[in-house]
C-alpha cells in the first residue's frame, strides 16, 4: 500500500509538472500537493483529530500567490504558511484538523485560489465515529 502511495505522489507530481509546461503562451503558475488527500484517524464526533498537514509545491514557472482558501465545514486550517507567495520550486504548508459533525466517512475539499489558471484541490478525509 506504501508503495502505491508513493507511485501515486510522483504522478500527482509529474502530472503538475506537465501543465505548468503545457502553457505556450508563456509563464505560468501552477501547485501540486502531497498527500492528496490527506487522510485522519478516526476522530469522535463532535471532537477534534491531532493535526495532519499537507506539503504544496510550486512545480510552476513563477512565483505562486494564493487569494483564497476556501476550507470545509468539517475540517479546520489551523496553520497556514502559503498565505505569502511561494517562490519557484520552493513548498508551503498547510496544517488542517478534522472535527467530525456525524459519523461515518467524510471526504471534503480545499479549494485554493491564486494566479494558477485553475482553482487547486486539496482532498480532506476522515471518519467520524460515536462514543
Amino acid at each position: 500500500m506504501k508503495m502505491l502511495a508513493k507511485l501515486l505522489a510522483v504522478v500527482c507530481l509529474s502530472c503538475a509538472l506537465l501543465m505548468a509546461g503545457s502553457n505556450k503562451g508563456g509563464r505560468v503558475a501552477a501547485v501540486a500537493s502531497l498527500p492528496n488527500p490527506l487522510g485522519f484517524a478516526d476522530t469522535v464526533v463532535g471532537g477534534i483529530s491531532e493535526v495532519r498537514t499537507a506539503t504544496f509545491f510550486n512545480v510552476g514557472q513563477v512565483p505562486l500567490y494564493f487569494t483564497n482558501f476556501q476550507a470545509p465545514p468539517d475540517f479546520a486550517i489551523v496553520q497556514n504558511t502559503c498565505a505569502a507567495y511561494v517562490p519557484v520550486g520552493k513548498t508551503c504548508a498547510i496544517s488542517f484538523v478534522f472535527r467530525p459533525t456525524h459519523s461515518g466517512t467524510i471526504g471534503e475539499d480545499l479549494f485554493l485560489y491564486g494566479n494558477m489558471s485553475y482553482p487547486y484541490v486539496q482532498g480532506l478525509m476522515g471518519n467520524g465515529i460515536q462514543r
